[in-house]
Order: structure tokens, then C-alpha cells, then sequence
């Protein structure tokens, strides 16, 4: 039996819903500039800090499928805002932590805010007419990744203005907002009380996924041939045909791996993990980059600078996504796919060739922000398009999984180039950089067969 909606403008919906998504999308990213303030202030190792953000992917990417079959049991709205309640939780005790295992606490408790996105793509499709959903859709995705730049571009100015503790107070208030505009002016979908969480399927997930971002967090400063990295690689391998098993047995499973297996998802899936590859590749590159000294070959920018040098491609993401919709009615969404993929992939070979002057840098940043927010709208759309109604949320959640694992390994891919290829005394190397830029390039060039036959 579901709830009787309540009648609210589709406009308010998505607005809510799209505030919501980039919260948590920017609660991702805030940290990260503020990593090596976050490491002083707590006294803890390198590796220790980068626990912060490792354990909020691991987090995230469980709870992700749990809160989409929560919600078809008990109804999206209702999920979405306990969701964002037990975010705020996290949140609040990361800001006033005073120890790294209290931070890293809050930070695994925040990761039920991942619920926001496959609840808002499920809430979407049921509230908005077909005509309308693939604009909405492809806004709504733009929205998510604009909140991941969005967060990198406040992070520098936060911490100058609130301490390294900035970082958590500000999404504190936002997630509070959210929470409360869900809860006031989103209408509740239909639920099916007699469903069931695979409660053990969550726990394999957790164990192979901790395993796999663990391997790959550790691998550049152990170094990819160590024991202990090529032991957790090796309990990922073993554990995911287990959890396999386990979900195709479930009477109830967190994600249909039947579904899964259809041509159309698991290329789309494999799409998304090679944008979120490229995609964090940027997040991590380019404001290690605009950093270094001007008088070597970066641009010594402070941490408010290297947000601005990151503005254009939140903006642009913002402006490429509505293009989704009109070109998807005179070519369907994979031509915005293909064409944002290899925007993107041009994009980073642009940079590698060309990174001297400030302009060049924006418009090779430029570029990456249009193609990415082609990319990952037009990914959405083919992805609702796929699947059944039912199985949005859990198709979407399984999409994110994919591209935070994605992301993960874009991201300690690229710091092991620029640590192999680093000056004896440690320096950063433009020559390095050059390979970093080139690296995303050739995934993005990877991708573009498994596009052909969506």
C-alpha cells in the first residue's frame, strides 16, 4: 500500500531533490583539499589521513543498494530523509571529533547520504512525466557532479574562514536543509512493506569492497608488487563470485545480477567506471598541479586559487547536461555519451600538450567539465531507459558503485605515476604530470567501443 502523494510542483521536487544529491556529492569532496590541514590537526600519518576519504567511498558504495531496496519497502521520501538524518549524525560528530577514529567514525556514518541518489532518480521517474524525465534526469546528474567540483571550489575558502573544522560545520547546515525541504515538499511513492534486505549480500559487498579500495588506497605508497596489496587484491577476487552467488540465490537481492548481465547495463556500467576514473583523475591532478611553484612550471596557487582554477568545469558540466535532452531526441543518448567521452579523453590530451599559461589550462578544464557533464547525464538516461521502473534505484545505485570504485582507482593510479616518475629528491615533475594528463585520456579512448552497440 503506498502513501496519497501531496501535491507539490515538479520544479520544487527537483530542486529539492538536485540540493540534496550535491550536498553529499560536495560532502565527498570538501575533504579532500583539507587532507593535509585534516592530518596536522590530528596528528596521524599520511595514510592515515587517507582513511578519510576511503572510508566514505567503502561507506557510500554499501549502503548505496541498501538504501534503494529500503526504499521500495518503506517508500523513497521516508528513506531519503532518515538517510539525510543519520547523515547529519556523521557529520556533526566528524565536526567535533578530536581523535582520527571519531573523524573516520563520522565519515562512515555520512556515507548513508549515497541514498540520495538512487532515491532522487527513483522519486524522479515516478513524480515526472515521461516526456520531461530525461531532461530532469540529465540535470540531475549534472547537479551530482557539479556538487563533487563545487566542493573542491569552497574548500580552500572554508578552511581560511572556519579552520580545517569548516569543512564539516558548512555541510552540517546543508545536509539540515535538505533534509528538512525533503521531508516538507517531496511527495511519497508507492511502498511494498513485505520486501526484504539481503542483509548477508550487504556484508559480502562490504568485505570485497574493503578489500579492493583498501588495495588500491595502500598500493602507491607500498607499492603495487607488496605482499599485503597483492593479499587484499587477492580476498576481493575470492569474495565478489561469492557475493555473486549469494545474490543470485537471495529471494531479495541488493543488486540483480541478472539484470546486471544485460548488454545495455553492464556496458553502461563499464562506462561509468571509466568516466569516474577520468573524472576523480581531474579532482586529483589539477589541484596538486596549479600548486606547484611558478617558478618550476605550475602556478603557485593558494588553496582559494586552485577552486577558481576549478570553477570552469563545474560550470561548464552545468551548462553541457540540458544538451542531453536535445540531443537525445534527434539521436538518443548515446551520441551525447560518445561525444562527452571523447570530449573528455581530447580534453586531457589538450592539457598534457599545452598547460603553460593560465588560459590554456581553463579551456582544457573547460572542455573536461562539458564532456564530463555530457557523460555522466547521458549515462543516467540510457540507464533509466534499460531498466524497469522497480529496479531504478537499484540499477542506478549499482552504476554508482561502479563509478566510485572508478574513481578510486583513477585516483591512486594517478598519484603512483607522479610518485614513479617524482625527482630523486621528491619533486613533482612536469614530465610526470604529462603522463598523469595522458593516462585518463587512454581510459576514456578504452571506453568509447563499449558505446557502439548500446
Amino acid at each position: 500500500m503506498g502513501v496519497k502523494p501531496r501535491a507539490h510542483g515538479q520544479g520544487l521536487t527537483f530542486a529539492v531533490l538536485a540540493l540534496s544529491a550535491m550536498t553529499f556529492t560536495a560532502l565527498q569532496s570538501i575533504v579532500a583539499p583539507a587532507l593535509p590541514d585534516l592530518q596536522r590537526e590530528l596528528d596521524t600519518s599520511t595514510s592515515g589521513a587517507a582513511w578519510i576519504l576511503t572510508c566514505f567511498l567503502l561507506s557510500a558504495s554499501v549502503l548505496t543498494p541498501v538504501a534503494g531496496r529500503l526504499g521500495d519497502m518503506f517508500g523513497k521520501r521516508r528513506t531519503l530523509v532518515i538517510a539525510l538524518a543519520i547523515t547529519e549524525l556523521g557529520v556533526l560528530l566528524a565536526a567535533l571529533a578530536g581523535s582520527l577514529e571519531l573523524v573516520i567514525a563520522g565519515r562512515v556514518i555520512q556515507g548513508a547520504g549515497a541514498g540520495t541518489i538512487p532515491l532522487g532518480i527513483g522519486i524522479l521517474r515516478d513524480e515526472l512525466p515521461p516526456e520531461r524525465l530525461p531532461t530532469a534526469i540529465a540535470m540531475f546528474t549534472a547537479l551530482i557532479g557539479a556538487g563533487l567540483g563545487a566542493g573542491i571550489v569552497v574548500a580552500g575558502p572554508t578552511v581560511a574562514a572556519f579552520g580545517v573544522e569548516g569543512v564539516f560545520w558548512l555541510p552540517l547546515a546543508a545536509v539540515g536543509a535538505s533534509a528538512l525541504g525533503v521531508a516538507l515538499f517531496v511527495s511519497e511513492s508507492p511502498a511494498r512493506p513485505h520486501g526484504r534486505v539481503n542483509w548477508a549480500g550487504a556484508a559480502l559487498m562490504a568485505a570485497w569492497l574493503a578489500a579492493l579500495l583498501l588495495a588500491v588506497t595502500e598500493g602507491p605508497a607500498r607499492g603495487w608488487g607488496d605482499p599485503v596489496v597483492l593479499a587484499l587484491f587477492a580476498v576481493a577476487a575470492c569474495l565478489v563470485p561469492v557475493w555473486v552467488r549469494n545474490e543470485q540465490r537471495a529471494r531479495a537481492p541488493l543488486v540483480d545480477i541478472a539484470l546486471m548481465r544485460l548488454p545495455a547495463v553492464w556496458r553502461l556500467n563499464a562506462c561509468a567506471f571509466a568516466v569516474g576514473c577520468a573524472f576523480f583523475a581531474a579532482l586529483a591532478l589539477l589541484p596538486q598541479f596549479v600548486t606547484v611553484p611558478a617558478s618550476s612550471f605550475g602556478f603557485g596557487a593558494s588553496p582559494t586559487a586552485v577552486g577558481l582554477f576549478l570553477l570552469p568545469l563545474t560550470v561548464a558540466m552545468l551548462a553541457a547536461s540540458p544538451l542531453v535532452a536535445v540531443m537525445s531526441r534527434r539521436a538518443g543518448a548515446r551520441a551525447p555519451l560518445a561525444l562527452g567521452v571523447a570530449i573528455s579523453g581530447a580534453s586531457y590530451v589538450v592539457l598534457a600538450a599545452a598547460h603553460a599559461t593560465e588560459w590554456q589550462l581553463i579551456v582544457a578544464v573547460t572542455g573536461m567539465g562539458a564532456g564530463f557533464g555530457l557523460a555522466f547525464a547521458a549515462t543516467a538516461v540510457l540507464l533509466v531507459e534499460a531498466v524497469p521502473r522497480e529496479q531504478t534505484g537499484s540499477a542506478g545505485g549499482a552504476s554508482l558503485v561502479m563509478r566510485t570504485i572508478g574513481g578510486a582507482v583513477g585516483t591512486q593510479l594517478t598519484a603512483t605515476i607522479l610518485a614513479a616518475t617524482a625527482a630523486d629528491d621528491g619533486r613533482l615533475t612536469e614530465g610526470g604530470f604529462v603522463v598523469a594528463f595522458l593516462f585518463p585520456a587512454l581510459v576514456c579512448v578504452a571506453a568509447l567501443p563499449a558505446l557502439r552497440r548500446l
